[in-house]
């Protein structure tokens, strides 16, 4: 994440202190490799930024849904991974 931070940083995105510790608790499937956050321009790491944030949000649709997440991801070139348990499919983006 410091990466991350330091990228945004570069490109002017101010992350707030409630937005840190947030992306903090980011799980590191759905943290992009070094070299790939070096290519982002401003606009993808907004996004990525949003991406970040929605996927922790317990609402699925909406503005700030995980849905939001998924589409992001697959964009930036996210891998979905789709694990079967009875009835349920757990979907997860991968890099």
């Amino acid at each position: 994440m410091k990466t991350i931070y330091k990228k945004a940083k570069q490109l002017g995105i101010e992350i707030k202190k409630f937005e840190k510790r947030r992306y903090d608790l980011t799980e590191k499937n759905h943290i992009l490799p070094i070299g790939e956050v070096e290519k982002l321009c401003k606009n993808k790491m907004e996004k990525y930024l949003n991406a970040l944030w929605c996927i922790h949000s317990e609402n699925a649709g909406g503005y700030d849904g995980w849905t939001v997440a998924h589409n992001i991801f697959e964009e930036l070139g996210f891998v979905k991974k789709e694990t079967r348990s009875g009835h349920r499919i757990f979907v997860n983006y991968v890099f």
